[in-house]
């Protein structure tokens, strides 16, 4: 497994923005997400200056609300979003000293993704104290 960089945006650009959805919208699938708040945080993942990996969180009330995670459809199953679940819960969620953090997932086979990096989803209906 290649090594993922990950830098995370805080505030995005109109550019970042219409980069990041472009990567969402080709490699999402059916069901895009929707979001009903801005997300805080995007965490993209790269690899040979390529994106291949993003994660998006918003925030309410203090509780850091993984949204969606996506991985380019060329680099599946083979642990990049387990890598940046890892790197980004471990280095860069506690600097932003959330409550604690929820994943909204409505897809059952990722539990075992979440699970292995220590967080609970909304399907196995928990969250995980910082």
């Amino acid at each position: 497994m290649a090594n993922v960089d990950i830098k995370v945006f805080e505030n995005i650009s109109v550019k970042e923005k219409v980069v990041f959805d472009r990567f969402i919208n080709e490699n999402w699938g059916e069901d895009k997400p929707i979001f009903l708040t801005v997300p805080r945080l995007w965490a993209v993942g790269y690899r040979r200056n390529k994106i291949i990996g993003i994660i998006c969180v918003t925030d309410n009330y203090n509780i850091g609300e993984i949204n969606s995670v996506v991985t380019r459809i060329d680099c599946r199953r083979q642990g990049v979003m387990s890598q940046m679940l890892q790197k980004f819960t471990s280095e860069y969620l506690p600097k932003y000293k959330f409550k604690s953090v929820i994943v909204y997932n409505n897809e059952k086979k990722l539990d075992k993704l979440f699970l292995r990096v220590g967080l609970f989803s909304t399907t196995t209906l928990g969250t995980k104290a910082l």
